[in-house]
């Protein structure tokens, strides 16, 4: 079994929630497939980020449990380079992630547990209904789609305030013969921006307006290598390298041999809600 790390590299603001910052914060949630072997979840405390990940403002665990974000100054673009959580990937197995990103707004943490198991009770159906009984060896056409816009409507339904949501990226890896594992399928409730190339480490930029805002995420799979092809758009050019990343300090992952997923190239164009892919 490989071990990866969902990485956030980077935030880009172009518009807050609000006037005046914004505090970022996210929930994940992990649903396995092997064979014809009925698909499960991952259980363990998702949320964060925590002060171990650069967590700097107020969020629903209190102080420091959340990114102070602005849209404008150093805040508006910041390279955290922060291991997010720990996933692991056996061969022939496929592995659903999905990370929401919110922002905290008088919220308690127990709301976000609640809103967290019925996004993972929502991502396990959908993984479940995309795979057919029998076996398969790829992962089934439109499944992080399905998965990630089941997520979204399952936080919705829960939620008191919905401009909370900025929105949610879906990850699909599978676990090859060789032990790296490849990141398949990207999908998520805003555009997909950029995608790493193909045999390239693992990573994407999501663009995410949920509650009014303008946001891009560069996300990465440490360990992980790209198995699709990449998309083109206005923002096609990679985000820059910004450094080492930030282990998040749960475990030792044997075997890890890439650092994050390094994206090198030039920085993001500005990118503005309403323009396609």
């Amino acid at each position: 079994m490989a071990g990866t790390a969902v990485v956030l590299r980077r935030i880009v603001c172009h518009q807050t929630t609000e006037s005046g910052h914004d505090e970022v914060f996210f929930i994940g949630n992990v649903v396995r497939k092997k064979g014809a072997h009925p698909a499960t979840t991952d259980q363990g405390d998702l949320i964060g980020p925590k002060a171990a990940q650069g967590a700097n403002a107020g969020g629903p665990g209190g102080d420091n449990s959340a990114w102070d974000v602005n849209d404008s100054g150093g805040l508006s673009d910041q390279s955290l380079n922060v291991e997010l959580f720990d996933v692991d990937v056996a061969a022939g197995e496929h592995v659903v992630v999905t990370v929401t990103f919110k922002e905290s707004d008088g919220q308690n943490l127990a709301d976000q547990e609640a809103q967290a198991a019925a996004a993972a009770g929502a991502a396990l159906a959908a993984v479940t209904a995309a795979f057919p009984p029998a076996a398969v060896v790829t992962a089934p056409v439109g499944l992080a789609i399905g998965a990630v816009s089941a997520v979204g409507q399952a936080f919705k339904s829960v939620l008191t305030n919905e401009d909370d949501i900025l929105g949610s990226v879906t990850l699909v890896l599978e676990g090859s013969a060789s032990g790296q594992p490849q990141l398949v399928q990207v999908g998520a409730t805003g555009r997909v921006l950029w995608k790493a190339s193909q045999g390239s480490p693992a990573g994407a930029t999501i663009g995410l307006s949920g509650a009014g805002a303008d946001y891009q995420l560069t996300l990465g799979v440490s360990g992980a290598v790209m198995q699709i092809q990449p998309t083109t758009s206005n923002a096609s050019t990679p985000p820059v390298d910004s450094g080492p990343v930030r282990p998040w300090p749960t475990k030792p992952l044997p075997g890890r041999s890439l650092p994050g997923g390094s994206l090198p190239g030039k920085p993001l164009p500005t990118w503005h809600r309403g323009v396609g892919i």
